[in-house]
């Protein structure tokens, strides 16, 4: 990664601070560039930062399949059956088999909601956090405020 793109990692990740739901947008969808950098922002999130839930802007059921079939199936195939056609990228394989090969504490889902591109969740670690289970599907999430509990 280029000095340039971690540079913007480090102040995003400074930005979040202790926020337990971050939500990456996107202007485009299926941009090459922009689903690398999510890729490297995501890894960071999880590998560094505690994070444990990967949730997309795509059907749940597909996720929960794309997970079972994962290693028995093709990627190609899986991303081809389950993910909407704006993931069908290069870049996007890659991120896919990084989440569900090494990223072992890790669990894809999916989210069918238009204006979030992922969501990244961090568990409770603190005495006045609340449960994700309590997070409404409606509930507004961004890197700049805390998520309000249902």
């Amino acid at each position: 990664m280029d000095p340039a793109s971690q540079k913007s990692i480090d102040a995003i990740v400074h930005r979040i601070g202790d926020k337990r739901v971050v939500a990456i947008g996107e202007e485009t969808h299926g941009t090459g560039e922009y689903i690398t950098f999510r890729h490297a922002l995501t890894k960071r999130l999880i590998e560094k930062e505690g994070f444990t839930m990967v949730i997309l802007e795509n059907p749940h059921e597909d996720m929960v399949k794309l997970q079972a079939d994962f290693g028995k199936v093709p990627l190609d195939t899986l991303m081809r059956r389950h993910l909407f056609e704006i993931y069908q990228t290069a870049e996007m394989k890659a991120f896919l088999q990084w989440v569900l090969t090494e990223a072992k504490k890790v669990s894809p889902s999916g989210w069918a909601v238009a204006t979030i591109a992922s969501v990244i969740l961090r568990p409770a670690s603190s005495k006045n956090a609340w449960p994700v289970s309590k997070i409404k599907p409606s509930t507004k999430c961004w890197m700049n405020t805390r998520c309000a509990a249902a």
